[in-house]
């Protein structure tokens, strides 16, 4: 389970990091700014739209190794929902083998 964290945390792109800097800044800025430890909804808009875009670019970029490893991917714009399985009954256990070995 550590190893899962770890590719987490150090597995990401560069640009995953970039973004989350800016909305932490984003975030702390607009705290000490006046009006004094209020932090406008459109700051947390705006924080939640930079995350987005930084995963939605994650997602695109990988997809053609998703698709190299047998993976099913189904979007839904009606609720915004996308689902990346391997195609198998159950998907954690075939992930919590690969990082035991």
């Amino acid at each position: 389970m550590k190893d899962i964290v770890k590719d987490l945390i150090f597995g990401m792109p560069w640009y995953c990091y970039v973004t989350l800097f800016v909305v932490i800044a984003l975030l702390v800025t607009a705290f000490f700014l006046p009006p004094l430890a209020i932090i406008d909804s459109s700051v947390l808009y705006s924080g939640a739209l930079l995350l987005g875009f930084s995963w939605l670019m994650f997602v695109t970029i990988n997809i053609p190794q998703f698709i190299e490893k047998g993976a099913k991917i189904r979007a839904k714009w009606g609720d915004k929902s996308i689902e990346v399985s391997s195609g198998k009954e159950d998907n954690n256990k075939e992930l919590l083998e690969e990082y035991d070995t």
